[in-house]
C-alpha cells in the first residue's frame, strides 16, 4: 500500500469532518477512548501504524506518517481539558516511542536490548521526527495542559519517554560528522608515514649502490 496515495483519501461521518485516513485512525481508532470500532482497534492500530514506519524503502510514507502524528498531536492539545483530552495524547507519545523502535537501524544494526534504553537512535522516523519539530512539541506540552488536573502528571510521564529518545539523538549527526573527519585525518596521517617511510627506503638503496659502485 502506497500510503503517499492512499493515505490522502478523505473520511466522511454525519457527525465528523471530512479527515485524511491516518489522521481519521490516530484520532478516533487509536486512543482507548475511541467511539468507533470495537476494542480491537487501538491495538490494531499500533500494528498498522508501526508497519508504516518500518517501511525503510519508503521515505515519503514515513515522512507522511509523522506529519499525521504531528497534527494529530496539535488537534488533540488543543481540545478543551478533559479526560479524552490526555487519553488522545498520551496515545500519541506513547505511538512515537512504539514508530521509533518499529523503523530498523541503518545499516541493519540490531540494537543491544540490555542497554536499549541508553542507546542513541539515528533511523529514518527519528530524523523525520527531528525534521518536523516533534522535540519542540513534546518540550511545549505542559503549555496546552491544566497543571491542576488529575491526569498531568501521567500525560507528562508518557511524553517524556519520546523526548529523552530524541534529545539523545539531536547531536547524533555532528558526532558522526566528527568521527568521519576524524578518521580521514587519520587515514591522511597513515598515508603519509607510509609515503615518508617508502622514500627514506628508497634513498638508504641509492646509498647502498653508489657505495658499491664507487
Amino acid at each position: 500500500m502506497n500510503v503517499t496515495e492512499y493515505g490522502t483519501l478523505m473520511v466522511q461521518c454525519s457527525s465528523l469532518q471530512e479527515c485524511t485516513v491516518l489522521a481519521f485512525v490516530l484520532d478516533h481508532l487509536l486512543p482507548q477512548c475511541q467511539i468507533f470500532g470495537d476494542r480491537d482497534c487501538p491495538a490494531l492500530s499500533r500494528v498498522f501504524i508501526a508497519s508504516i514506519a518500518s517501511c525503510n524503502h519508503s521515505p515519503d510514507a514515513q515522512m507522511a506518517l509523522v506529519t499525521e502524528i504531528k497534527g494529530a498531536l496539535q488537534r488533540a492539545l488543543a481540545l478543551p481539558e478533559s479526560a479524552t483530552k490526555h487519553t488522545r495524547i498520551r496515545s500519541l507519545t506513547n505511538l512515537i516511542s512504539i514508530i521509533i523502535d518499529s523503523c530498523p537501524s541503518p545499516g541493519g544494526q540490531v540494537p543491544n536490548q540490555m542497554f536499549k534504553g541508553q542507546q542513541t537512535v539515528m533511523n529514518n522516523i527519528v530524523k523525520s521526527l527531528l525534521k518536523k519539530g516533534l522535540v519542540t512539541d513534546l518540550a511545549r506540552l505542559p503549555h496546552s495542559l491544566d497543571l491542576s488536573s488529575p491526569y498531568m502528571a501521567n500525560t507528562i510521564n508518557s511524553a517524556l519517554k519520546p523526548l529523552e529518545t530524541l534529545s539523545r539523538s539531536v547531536n547524533q549527526p555532528a558526532q558522526s560528522v566528527v568521527s568521519k573527519v576524524k578518521k580521514s585525518e587519520t587515514e591522511t596521517s597513515l598515508q603519509q608515514t607510509t609515503e615518508s617511510q617508502e622514500d627514506n627506503t628508497t634513498g638508504m638503496c641509492l646509498c647502498f649502490v653508489n657505495d658499491q659502485f664507487s
